[in-house]
C-alpha cells in the first residue's frame, strides 16, 4: 500500500517544491561560502563557483531559466536610468566615507593597488568578478527566488537581510548602509528586471570609492 502511495505522487509538481528551496540553497550555499575561507586573490574564483555556478547548476536542474532570476539584458533603458540617478546620489556619500579613518584603513582591500596604476587596474578587474557573482547570487538567484513566494517589498526586505550580515568583518557604517543600499539595488533591479543596475552600480561605485580613498592617501 505504501509503495502504491508512492507511486502515485505527483510528480510533475516536483520541481516547483525544489524551486521553493531556492532560499534554503541559497542560505546553503553562503553557510559553505563563509566557511571555507580563501586567499584574497581567490576569492573571486571560489565566488564564482559557490555563488554563480552553483545556483545556476541547480536551476537547470529544476528547469528554471537563469533569464527569469535577474541574469537577462531586462530593460536597459530603465537600468541606464537607475544607475544615473543613483550613481550621481551616491557620489557625495562616496567622498565622505573616502575621509573616514575606518574606511581609510580598510580600502582598497588589496594595499599595492594604491600604489601602482598596473595593481590597481589588475585588481579591479578581479573586483568585478566578485561583484558579479554577489549581484547574481543576491539580487538575481535569491531575490527573484523569494519573490516567487512573497511580495514585491517581502523579497526585498527579506533579502537585505543575509545580503547585510555578508559584510560582517568589513567597516561598521558599511554593515548598517549595507542594508539599505540592498534594498534600492534591489528594487532597481526588480523594476528593471535585471541585476543590470546593481552589478554596474555597485562595481563602478567600488572602483571609485577606492580612488577616493587612494586620493587621501596622496
Amino acid at each position: 500500500m505504501w509503495l502504491r502511495g508512492f507511486k502515485s505522487l505527483p510528480v510533475r509538481h516536483f520541481p516547483k517544491m525544489k524551486a521553493k528551496l531556492i532560499p534554503v540553497v541559497a542560505l546553503a550555499l553562503l553557510a559553505i561560502d563563509y566557511f571555507t575561507p580563501a586567499r584574497l586573490s581567490l576569492v573571486p574564483y571560489k565566488s564564482l563557483i559557490l555563488l554563480v555556478a552553483a545556483p545556476l547548476l541547480y536551476l537547470l536542474l529544476i528547469g528554471e531559466k537563469p533569464g527569469n532570476f535577474g541574469l537577462s539584458w531586462g530593460n536597459k533603458r530603465l537600468a541606464a536610468k537607475y544607475f544615473a540617478i543613483l550613481f550621481t546620489l551616491a557620489i557625495p556619500v562616496m567622498l565622505y566615507g573616502a575621509t573616514l579613518p575606518e574606511f581609510r584603513a580598510y580600502y582598497p582591500i588589496y594595499k599595492p593597488a594604491a600604489y601602482s596604476i598596473q595593481a590597481f587596474a589588475a585588481f579591479e578587474s578581479t573586483v568585478f568578478l566578485t561583484m558579479l557573482a554577489t549581484e547574481f547570487f543576491f539580487r538575481g538567484f535569491l531575490l527573484f527566488g523569494l519573490r516567487r513566494y512573497f511580495t514585491q517589498n517581502a523579497a526585498i526586505f527579506l533579502h537585505t537581510i543575509p545580503y547585510a550580515l555578508a559584510h560582517i568583518g568589513k567597516p561598521t557604517l558599511e554593515v548598517y548602509y549595507s542594508f539599505f543600499v540592498g534594498m534600492i539595488f534591489a528594487y532597481a533591479d526588480m523594476k528593471s528586471g535585471s541585476i543590470l543596475p546593481s552589478l554596474a552600480l555597485h562595481f563602478v561605485s567600488s572602483v571609485v570609492f577606492d580612488a577616493f580613498v587612494i586620493l587621501q592617501l596622496i
